[in-house]
């Protein structure tokens, strides 16, 4: 049992006893109670501060620090991907001038030249309307 006279807020809470008491007083007297509730507002100012920044740092900082791994892994594709295709295109030229008998001799010497840049442009127009696109699928 509490002793007659104190609440049981009073027992439990050891900090801020002192103001809550000097609150009471200033009801008593008809007085409002200002101070708590400017502590009330600048507590909440301080929450909304601390939700913005968390949420600016989730939205904004958090995913700017996977940037540069992206950015190394596609350069990295990118080179591997070049590679690749200047030797596909060499192995067609390879194969048009040798594995295709007498076709692209004399006057024709020219054309596998000519059909493995037909093939090249076809390629970049691939890519570039895929990356042109809004999405992959």
């Amino acid at each position: 049992m509490l002793p007659a006279g104190i609440a049981a807020d009073e027992v439990f809470d050891t900090q801020g006893s002192e103001l809550r008491q000097k609150n009471k007083e200033q009801k008593q007297h008809g007085k409002p109670d200002l101070n708590a509730e400017t502590a009330d507002l600048s507590r909440n100012a301080l929450d909304v501060l601390e939700v913005v920044k968390s949420y600016a740092r989730q939205e904004l900082i958090d995913p700017l620090k996977v940037v540069p791994r992206w950015l190394i892994l596609g350069l990295i594709g990118s080179v591997v991907i070049t590679g690749g295709v200047i030797l596909l295109m060499l192995a067609l030229l390879r194969y048009l001038q040798s594995d295709t008998g007498s076709v692209f001799t004399g006057n024709w010497s020219w054309s596998p030249y000519a059909i493995t840049v037909a093939a090249v442009a076809i390629l970049i127009a691939v890519m570039w309307a895929l990356i042109n696109k809004r999405s992959l699928s």
